[in-house]
């Protein structure tokens, strides 16, 4: 199995649309993904963007098991 840190750089990255105004956060719990057991204590700000992009390969920043 490998255990790689990978980073992307996003292209040819278009905006279609963004919204800011009041908001709520539903976090819901994963085995992968603990994220959801911090506890928020307050949200300052909600932003939604609509965004068209490519995701071209990864690069490998630092292979843990090398």
């Amino acid at each position: 199995m490998k255990k790689d840190l990978v980073g992307y750089r996003l292209r040819d990255v278009v905006g279609r649309g963004a919204w800011e105004g009041d908001t709520r956060l539903h976090l819901i719990p994963h085995v992968n993904c603990r994220v959801a057991d911090l506890r928020v204590r307050r949200i300052r700000r909600g932003r939604h963007q609509i965004v068209d992009f490519s995701l071209p390969y990864g690069d490998v920043l630092h292979d843990y098991l090398a």
